[in-house]
Order: structure tokens, then sequence, then C-alpha cells
């Protein structure tokens, strides 16, 4: 058995809240509960990498009986996945899932019915991946029964047992094989990358949000920046999009987005469908913000300064950045250009205006109507001169406009 050694200062060292794990533990010990760590968590332990994900517990006791255990130890516990053997632990403030070891029975490939296990090879069994089916218990054994520590070290995304078995248990698992390559290896396992071709078609079976929560993990792995990579995976994006997408200049938005540190998955998936000739069928599936940002088309050379000034003080300043900087990627601008918009933009971005409504009251100005359209007068003189004049010069450039009337 392999054994990671003084696991509490080794882990705690690299982010995980090992007191927190502990009272846990402590609580379903007094009914013999077994607990490790599984997933994330542990390949981050075992490469010696600083911990990216909140630590995924699972333990050999029934869910409710695990409720049960945690309530009798005022630990808050959040039963929203109850039903599928899961169930959420805040012991303080930090929450951390927790799971019973399960074994499936049958599954629709969208949800497994599932049955409680003590046996932590049947639990091991149902997962996917030979990397997310290493244990860990609190002294730092770690338990592998299905080989995932050497290939991980090996840097391969393996399913286990047959690939086209455990993806019709779940679909999901075409675009999570997709997501662990890229993260790990970015050399796909053969049989596996087969399989997920043959079942991609299925992906729609499956809800637009579990698709879209894969989506937007995949797009923004640096391994998936290659137009190599992306050229590889194109269909299984198409299939999970139900939509057609453009790869040309991928590469291009992905560099200049990591160079300005404004990587966006959402600006990524507007790029590759940018140019489907038919409506996204998704649309009406996302929230409306998103929806708003893929479909817009704005082309901010033909908006006043004041106009991008209010949209940079909202939340659509996010289109503002999308339009230069897909220009930038489908080559239509330079990048001394993109640099010099992006710079001025952001300086409308940085600053407030510093005249309120009571100030042009205090200032002599009746209430009302005309208050609000001289403050609009006055903001839109204060844009056009760059934003410097501080409140004394904008109060004193309202004095002259006729819309101003003032008490005597």
């Amino acid at each position: 058995m392999n054994k990671i050694i003084n696991f509490r200062r080794f882990s705690s060292r690299l982010g995980l809240n090992f007191n927190d794990i502990k009272i846990i533990e402590s609580s379903l010990k007094r009914k013999k509960g077994n607990l490790f760590l599984v997933g994330g968590s542990v390949r981050d332990l075992i490469l010696k990498e600083k911990l990216n994900t909140n630590p995924d517990l699972v333990c050999d006791l029934p869910i409710r009986l695990i409720v049960r255990c945690l309530k009798d130890q005022k630990i808050k516990v959040l039963d929203v996945g109850i039903k599928f053997g899961s169930v959420i632990a805040i012991p303080k403030n930090n929450p951390i899932d927790i799971t019973s070891m399960r074994k499936d029975i049958k599954s629709d490939g969208r949800h497994p019915e599932i049955e409680y296990t003590k046996n932590i090879f049947e639990d091991a069994a149902r997962r996917d991946f030979t990397v997310n089916s290493i244990y860990c218990d609190l002294q730092g054994n770690l338990f592998d029964p299905n080989g995932g520590i050497k290939d991980l070290k090996k840097s391969k995304i393996v399913f286990i047992g047959k690939p086209s078995e455990r993806i019709q248990e779940d679909f999901l698992r075409i675009l999570r094989f997709l997501r662990f390559t890229l993260i790990y290896s970015n050399k796909f396992d053969n049989n596996g990358f087969k399989a997920c071709l043959k079942f991609q078609k299925k992906l729609k079976n499956l809800s637009f949000e579990r698709r879209l929560n894969e989506l937007s993990k995949i797009l923004v792995t640096p391994n998936c920046e290659k137009q190599s990579s992306l050229k590889k995976i194109k269909s299984v994006l198409q299939s999970a999009l139900e939509s057609n997408v453009c790869i040309n200049n991928y590469e291009r938005l992905c560099k200049i987005e990591r160079d300005l540190k404004l990587v966006s998955f959402e600006r990524r998936l507007k790029f590759l469908t940018r140019k489907s000739k038919k409506k996204l069928n998704f649309l009406t599936k996302i929230k409306k913000s998103f929806r708003k940002r893929l479909v817009s088309n704005l082309d901010i050379y033909k908006y006043s300064k004041y106009k991008i000034f209010k949209m940079m003080q909202s939340s659509e300043k996010f289109l503002i950045y999308d339009n230069v900087l897909i220009k930038y990627a489908d080559k239509q601008i330079s990048r001394n250009k993109l640099l010099r918009e992006i710079r001025d933009v952001e300086k409308l971005e940085g600053k407030s205006f510093p005249v309120r409504g009571s100030d042009l009251m205090k200032f002599g100005f009746w209430e009302g109507k005309k208050v609000g359209l001289t403050l609009d007068k006055i903001e839109k003189w204060w844009v056009e001169n760059d934003l410097e004049p501080d409140k004394k010069h904008c109060l004193l450039y309202a004095k002259e406009l006729p819309s101003g009337k003032r008490r005597k």
C-alpha cells in the first residue's frame, strides 16, 4: 500500500482543510464509519500540487446515517443530493461534499440507480476513470483498486473497464474524458476516444445545463487552446452544442486573452458559434445575460464615447471586450489598435462621475426631472473631456447650461 508521509502537515501545506475533515471523521466514527478523500484533492496530493478544488469525501455508511451522525454533532448539512447518495457538510463555514460508498444498479445514460455498499472495490468500480478511483484516508494511506496512481504519474486518462460500457452509464463521461485528458495529458487514450466519438450524438439526451458546465471547464484549459486539440474534439463539441462551430483563429483569440488576462469561457463559446447559420438551439436554456452576450453583434466603432462609458459602468462591458478581442482574433484590427482600444475603455471604467443630483440641488437647481436631464448633460461633457474635470468644474459648466434653472 502506498502512503503519503506526514500526511497532516503535508496536506495542510497544499491547502487541504484537514481540521474540518477531521471533525467530520470524528462524528462518523461514532457509528464506525470509515472516511476517505477521493477525486481531485487526492490527485493533487499525489502530484504534490496546490489543491484547486474543494475536497470530496466518501464514507462506508448509508447516506441517511451519515446525515444523522453529522447533525448529532451540530454540523450543518445540506441534503440537496441525498437521493443520489450525496450531501454537503459545513463544519466551520467550509462546504465539503460527502458521498456514501455505492454501486450502480442500472442507468439510462443520465442518472444511474444506486445501491449502498461498504465495499471500497465496488465503489471504485462504478467510477469513470482510474485516476478518479484513488482513495486516501486521514493517515495518508492510499487505496488504489484500479491502478490510478500509475496512470496519473504517466499522464494517462483511462476508463475503468470497457469505455463503451462506462459511457452508456452516463453520457456526460464523454465530455469529462475530454476535460480530464486536456488537463492531465492532451494525448487521448485511443480506445476511450473512439468510444466517445461513437456515442457523441447521445450528448443531446443530457440537460444542456450539465453539458454547459463541462464545456465551461474544457474551453478554458490551456491544452484546448491549441488548434490541433480543438480540431480533434470539434465533432464532439458540435454534438454537445447541437451547432456547427468555427475554429479558425481560435488559438489566436486564446493567446491574446492569456496575454491580457481576460480569459472568458463565454467569449470563447461566442467565438466558436459566431458563424453558425442556424439559430442556436440552446439559447432558450441559458441565462438572459449570457444569451445577450452570445447573440450581440455590436460594433463599438459606431458608438459614441459616452455610450461606451455607460456600458463600461454596467454588465455590458463584456460586450465591448468581446467586440475588440474577436475583431483582433479574426484579423480585422492590429494588435496595437486592440491594445489602444483596451486601454481607452479601461480608462472609462476606472472613474466615477463626480456629481450627484444632491450637488446640483445644493448649487441651487430645482428638484425634479430637470436635475436628471442636467446631470446627463454634465456627464456627457465630462466624458468628452476625458473624465478629467472635477466636481467644481462640472458645476461651473452646469451653471452655463440653459436647462439649468436655479432657485434665486
